[in-house]
């Protein structure tokens, strides 16, 4: 459940806002099969935005409370670059460090490139590849790469 309320908007392309998240799981059978963690968390990242000609720039830094006994403080710093209408390009680079029974102060940072692309009324194809820069997270949880594709509709783009 994600709510965002920009807060402040000015006419040089300065925008900021908080956006409180609260994810569960809501399978309870996946859970039953280890598939997923029986976790809930609160996030509460506040929102930095430049827009300057094509280039978008954005900044989060969020506080995030786990009902388990890790807790931790997320970053993050992404660009966008608006090629055309329907081609987007994006880079990013997000990290954490977390503290909690299992963590003492351990940390990661990642990075991520992909691209946005309207394909058609309201659809849009998302794609994007990355992997881990640093981390002090034990091996088998670091990052090694990350894909993700998916498909996006908009409302707002299919009139």
């Amino acid at each position: 459940i994600n709510y965002k309320w920009l807060f402040y908007d000015d006419d040089e392309g300065l925008t900021m806002a908080i956006s409180p998240i609260y994810s569960f799981p809501v399978d309870r059978t996946s859970r039953i099969r280890g598939l997923a963690e029986d976790e809930r968390v609160l996030s509460m990242p506040v929102l930095l935005s430049k827009e300057v000609g094509r280039w978008q720039f954005l900044g989060s830094v969020a506080y995030d409370l786990s009902s388990t006994s890790v807790d931790g403080v997320s970053y993050g710093t992404f660009a966008l670059y608006n090629q055309t209408e329907k081609l987007q390009w994006m880079a990013e680079v997000y990290g954490a460090q977390l503290s909690g029974d299992e963590f003492d102060n351990e940390g990661f940072l990642n990075w991520r490139v992909g691209a946005w692309w309207l394909m058609g009324k309201g659809i849009s194809l998302l794609a994007a590849y990355g992997g881990g820069l640093q981390s002090d997270l034990p091996r088998d949880e670091q990052l090694d790469y990350d894909f993700f594709f998916g498909f996006q509709y908009d409302t707002e783009l299919a009139d």
